[in-house]
């Protein structure tokens, strides 16, 4: 698998892609706990710049497959201007959706599986370009390939039942018929 480098941005170098893809907007809070990209949170927005190449692809092919969806019952991130690329590097300007996260654990079962009917009701004939690959989430196409080569990687202990549960994923999957396409939370 290759290895891409992940861009370290500076703070000044943020605050200019901010100004670059929306400005005058005052930034709130920069959040950099995840791997694949920042977050620049100001009033209005939510600004998502991609850390490597392959955080840009699929966030330039995620947003593009939001902006193309439907309206629904509950927000979505739509965009609020153009996707700046330049130089390798990509931000992501999206309105801020409004509200607060639930606790885990909290919320309305019946809302959840709303929303869920709502998301596997959409007609995909015009976003197949934008669907993510079946499984990326876990390895894609190569995910069992993937499983096997972190066995090695767990403690002796663990490799036996890993190895068993692989194997029983394998003949579960051996059995599926493929499924049509369909749009889900995870794309």
């Amino acid at each position: 698998m290759p290895q891409f480098k992940q861009l370290n941005l500076a703070r000044h170098q943020i605050l200019d892609l901010v100004d670059a893809v929306a400005p005058g907007q005052k930034v709130q809070e920069i959040v950099e706990t995840g791997t694949s990209s920042v977050v620049v949170l100001t009033p209005d927005l939510a600004i998502r710049i991609a850390r490597d190449e392959i955080a840009a692809r699929e966030l330039k092919r995620t947003q593009r497959l939001v902006d193309e969806l439907p309206e629904f019952s509950f927000q979505v991130p739509r965009s609020a201007a153009e996707i700046l690329d330049e130089g390798g590097i990509v931000a992501v300007p999206t309105h801020r959706l409004t509200g607060s996260p639930h606790a885990a654990g909290s919320g309305n079962p019946k809302a959840l599986k709303a929303v869920l009917d709502e998301i596997q009701e959409v007609d995909i004939s015009g976003l197949t370009n934008f669907l993510a690959e079946p499984y990326v989430f876990c390895g894609g196409r190569q995910r069992l390939d993937v499983l096997h080569k972190i066995v090695p990687l767990l403690d002796a202990v663990a490799q036996e039942p890993a190895l068993e549960i692989i194997h029983q994923l394998e003949n579960q999957e051996a059995r599926l018929t493929p499924a049509d396409l369909g749009f889900t939370h995870g794309d």
